[in-house]
């Protein structure tokens, strides 16, 4: 019977050192799961950490873009506010001339001269130099001398850009260009010779600009007046 009991001891502190070595061995096991689980955890850490100098590297590119986008536009801006000072010819003031104006030397006796002009209030004005005469025929005529009152003015050639109205007679002259930059002048743009009915005859000429001038819109610039 005592050996029975020794038998049972002996197998049951067996068992409790299995046991212990088996737990032992299993902790021992456990810490490199551990930590090859931090080790693996530090590493996602890393490859996150890379990820944001990427991103932040892009944007540089936009920024350079958008400078380079504000150089081009001043550089255009630049360009287009220096073409208007660029040096071109420039003719002598009053040169202005028409190929195809009706310019004839009065050949006959004056009988009454006079002007009159335009008032727009941009310091741009049409003036007309009237000089009536009766030809050797004894046939009443006036000569129409059209100049501009200006200063820097720029501006195209106009197909009938003239209309001279005297009485019910009705003519159309074409301009050139003109370009002049300086102080105040007059600049001849037309000349015609007419028939002058009898008595006082109203007059109206018009110039067709078309554009601004000192901040002023004008379309038509038209002086009036009366001949006799």
């Amino acid at each position: 019977m005592k050996k029975l009991i020794i038998i049972l001891v002996v197998i049951l502190v067996c068992i409790l050192i299995v046991g212990g070595v088996l737990i032992f061995m299993g902790t021992v096991n456990e810490k490199p799961q551990q930590e090859t689980t931090v080790e693996t955890t530090a590493e996602t850490t890393l490859a996150v950490d890379t990820t944001i100098p990427e991103t932040q590297k892009t944007e540089p590119t936009e920024t350079v873009v958008v400078t380079t986008a504000k150089e081009t536009q001043e550089e255009t801006t630049e360009a287009t506010t220096a073409a208007p000072t660029t040096e071109a010819a420039k003719p002598t003031e009053g040169s202005n001339t028409l190929p195809d104006v009706e310019m004839k030397d009065i050949d006959g006796t004056v009988t009454g001269s006079g002007s009159f002009a335009s008032s727009t209030g941009a310091m741009l004005d049409v003036q007309v130099n009237w000089q009536a005469f009766k030809d050797s025929g004894g046939n009443r005529k006036v000569r129409l001398d059209i100049s501009l009152n200006c200063c820097n003015l720029y501006v195209g050639a106009r197909y009938d850009g003239l209309t001279i109205t005297l009485g019910d007679t009705v003519k159309t002259l074409n301009t050139d260009a003109i370009e002049y930059s300086g102080s105040s002048t007059n600049i001849l743009i037309g000349s015609i010779i007419m028939d002058l009915p009898e008595g006082a005859t109203d007059c109206k000429v018009s110039w067709a600009f078309r554009g601004s001038y000192n901040q002023i819109k004008i379309d038509n610039i038209t002086a009036s007046g009366t001949i006799n």
